[in-house]
C-alpha cells in the first residue's frame, strides 16, 4: 500500500522503507475529512454503545474526578478511547486532563468501571458483557459502509451523532502497544485494498502484494535478497 499524506503515523515506515508500497493500492490520507454532515452519515445508527460516556466518582478531599470515552474507528472495528479527568479547585470549574488513549488490559479505567463507585453506570453484568466488547471488538458491517462513506480506513467518534473531521493519529493513541508497526500497516493496506478501492467490479478485491507480504514476514527486503 502507498500512502499519500500530510502527517507521518507511526506504520508509515514500513511502506517508506521498502520501496513506497504498492502503486496499485493507495491511501489517500487525509488530514481531515470535511463537510462530514453532508455526507448522508446518521452516527446513531453506528451501533456504538455508550458513545461520549463520562462516569464520575469522588475523592476524600472532595474533588470530582471522571473519565471521558469516545472511539477511533479502524478498519471497521470501535476501539475505545479513555481519557482522566479531575477537578483543581474548590468548585470545580477547571480541570486536568490526561491525553486519550486507546483501552488496553490492566488500564485503570477497567475497575473503575467495574466498581460500585462508577455514577451512573448500568449493572455489574451488563458493564462486564460490556467491557469484554470494548477490549475485542468486532469487526461490523455498519462501520465497513461508514468508511466507505467516508474513503478513509480510520475515523473518530465523540458522540452519538458525530464523526469528528480530524482523521486519528494512531501514534499519539497508543495503538503502538496493540499493533506493531507492521501488522498495523498490513491491516490497513488489505482494508483500502479490499473495501475502499472506488469500484469493486473494476477494482476486485486485492490480494497483499509479494513486497508487502515478505515485509510482513519480516524480511528486509534490501539485505535478505540478491536480485
Amino acid at each position: 500500500m502507498k500512502i499519500i499524506s500530510k502527517f507521518k503515523d507511526y506504520y508509515d515506515w514500513v511502506a517508506q522503507r521498502y520501496g513506497g508500497g504498492d502503486p496499485l493500492n493507495v491511501w489517500i490520507r487525509q488530514d481531515t475529512v470535511n463537510n462530514i454532515e453532508g455526507l448522508g452519515l446518521r452516527f446513531t445508527n453506528l451501533k456504538i454503545p455508550y458513545v461520549g460516556l463520562s462516569p464520575t466518582g469522588w475523592s476524600s478531599t472532595g474533588s470530582e474526578w471522571g473519565w471521558n470515552l469516545k472511539f477511533c474507528v479502524l478498519n471497521g472495528r470501535a476501539y475505545p478511547l479513555v481519557q482522566k479527568w479531575i477537578t483543581t479547585d474548590r468548585y470545580k470549574l477547571e480541570k486536568t486532563k490526561e491525553p486519550f488513549r486507546v483501552l488496553r488490559e490492566n488500564d485503570p479505567f477497567i475497575d473503575f468501571y467495574l466498581s460500585s463507585d462508577c455514577t451512573g453506570c448500568r449493572g455489574l453484568l451488563h458493564r462486564k458483557e460490556q467491557m469484554s466488547l470494548w477490549l475485542n471488538p468486532e469487526q461490523s458491517t455498519t462501520l465497513i459502509k461508514a468508511h466507505q462513506v467516508l474513503k478513509q480506513p480510520a475515523f473518530m467518534v465523540v458522540d452519538p451523532e458525530e464523526a469528528s473531521g480530524r482523521l486519528p493519529r494512531l501514534g499519539e493513541l497508543g495503538f503502538p502497544a496493540l499493533f506493531s508497526a507492521e501488522q498495523a500497516y498490513q491491516n490497513i493496506s488489505y482494508f483500502v485494498g479490499n473495501y475502499l478501492r472506488d469500484s469493486v467490479d473494476l477494482n476486485p478485491p486485492a490480494a497483499v502484494s509479494d513486497r508487502d507480504r515478505i515485509v510482513q514476514h519480516g524480511f528486509d527486503l534490501k539485505r535478505s535478497f540478491r536480485h
